[in-house]
């Protein structure tokens, strides 16, 4: 999903098109650079898609956050449950550990 926010009127989307992706074992690196803003909604939809890759025993991270929603994902402390990455990059290596 490529989208600028991820909010409550796009929340769906996001969620059509993440379920997919949630398979046995999935490893998933969401992409968070051309995002500008998430509300709570959004946030819900990203702990809810982290809590089902982690029944199906896999794993989410996020990279590349702006700084805009680094700071909201702090502010509500989403970085304590998700591990967040600098750069795509690092998220791939961490699947390897």
């Amino acid at each position: 999903i490529s989208v600028e926010s991820l909010m409550a009127s796009n929340v769906e989307q996001f969620k059509d098109e993440t379920t997919p992706l949630l398979v046995q074992d999935c490893r998933i690196v969401m992409d968070m650079s051309e995002v500008r803003f998430v509300d709570s909604s959004g946030i819900g939809a990203i702990i809810t898609t982290f809590k089902k890759a982690q029944a199906l025993g896999g794993e989410l991270k996020i990279c590349s956050l702006t700084d805009q929603v680094q700071s909201i994902f702090e502010m509500v402390r989403i970085n304590a449950l998700l591990e967040i990455f600098a750069t795509r990059e690092e998220a791939l290596r961490s699947f390897e550990k």
